[in-house]
């Protein structure tokens, strides 16, 4: 496993044992041929993460992977797994394999689901679908 972080003191490279290195710079040979690659922060740095891990499985973490209004990023080959974003009035949730999921914030602070989703929504659509439900409590 290969962990690169969005730092330039770890440029070295360190091992942590079991296998796993630390670094800050990625290249093709600190991945290895089909090892793991976990991404940790890496702001801007997708698409160099991705050529560099041609055969590596790929786990990019607290990455902020939309840079638009949109679920999702540039990278549209790679499944989000887990997300939970804001969006007006609730929140859209997805945990890997389930649905993506609409949550309505309740005036208490709990939250009501309202839409599920087979397969990714737009953003739009989800905001829009939280703001009727609000509205629809009135």
């Amino acid at each position: 496993v290969t962990i690169v972080q969005n730092a330039a003191d770890l440029s070295a490279g360190k091992r942590l044992g079991g296998g796993v290195k630390e670094t800050g710079m990625l290249s093709r040979a600190s991945v290895g041929q089909r090892g793991t690659l976990l991404a940790v922060n890496p702001v801007g740095r997708w698409s160099q993460v991705d050529q560099q891990a041609k055969d590596a499985t790929v786990l990019m973490l607290n990455s902020a992977f939309s840079e638009g209004y949109d679920l999702g990023g540039p990278l549209g080959e790679y499944e989000q797994v887990y997300l939970l974003r804001r969006v007006s009035k609730g929140w859209v949730y997805r945990g890997y394999p389930g649905k993506w999921q609409a949550y309505l914030e309740r005036p208490d602070g709990g939250v009501e689901l309202v839409e599920e989703y087979a397969e990714k929504p737009k953003l739009r659509e989800v905001a829009e679908c939280v703001r009727k439900a609000s509205f629809d409590k009135l």
